[in-house]
């Protein structure tokens, strides 16, 4: 009988080493996934990776445009274009049109209130700008900044009253904002070529 109870004994201790082990690595297998959905969706950490945003020729917007609701105070992301950012309208007024990059709506249509920074080849460069709508108004001949193709270029979005406070490549321009809440909320605004023409060729563009 006491061989019986120390063999159950020696099971149970096993059984339970096991099950706390098997629980150890879900724990890091969790981890691990969770860490691994995070590139190119705002997470952050070391782990996080560029995402490929791809504008289809003759098609306005991206091919990754799935909704998505957002809110905070500030929305920061890095950018970074390849030589499919270089393009030549058709009609050379186009040309300052200004395609959108990246940001955010405030309620249910991005040409009511809404923050992006806006983009254009022009002149020889890459040129990034704030783009805004205020009650329904789109923002005219904001400040641009030029930067260079391949670089990442940190961007960050901030409400901040009746503001928007822009930051692209270090550079600080803030703008008018229709809305005075203490945080932004609404959906995700992707990538978008246009203005009036559609994309000459396939447009890549990474963002983390």
């Amino acid at each position: 009988m006491r061989y019986i109870t120390t063999l159950l004994l020696i099971f149970l201790i096993s059984c339970t080493k096991s099950l706390k082990e098997f629980d150890r690595q879900l724990a890091t297998d969790s981890g691990e996934i969770a860490t691994a959905r995070k590139p190119g969706g705002g997470g952050g950490g070391s782990t996080q990776t560029f995402r490929t945003y791809t504008i289809q020729e003759g098609n306005h917007s991206c091919d990754q445009s799935a909704f998505a609701s957002v809110s905070g105070v500030t929305m920061s992301f890095v950018a970074k274009f390849d030589s499919s950012c270089i393009y030549t309208s058709i009609d050379p007024v186009n040309q300052w049109d200004i395609n959108k990059l990246w940001g955010f709506n405030e309620g249910l249509f991005s040409t009511a209130n809404s923050a992006r920074v806006g983009w254009n080849w022009r002149e020889g460069a890459l040129r990034l700008r704030p783009y805004t709508h205020v009650n329904g108004t789109a923002s005219i001949d904001p400040p641009e900044v030029i930067v260079p193709i391949g670089a990442e270029i940190p961007c960050a979005i901030t409400v901040q009253g009746s503001n928007y406070i822009f930051s692209i490549n270090g550079t600080t321009i803030t703008m008018p904002r229709g809305l005075s809440s203490s945080k932004f909320s609404g959906y995700q605004l992707y990538p978008y070529f246009g203005g009036d023409e559609v994309a000459p060729h396939l447009i890549t563009i990474q963002i983390k």
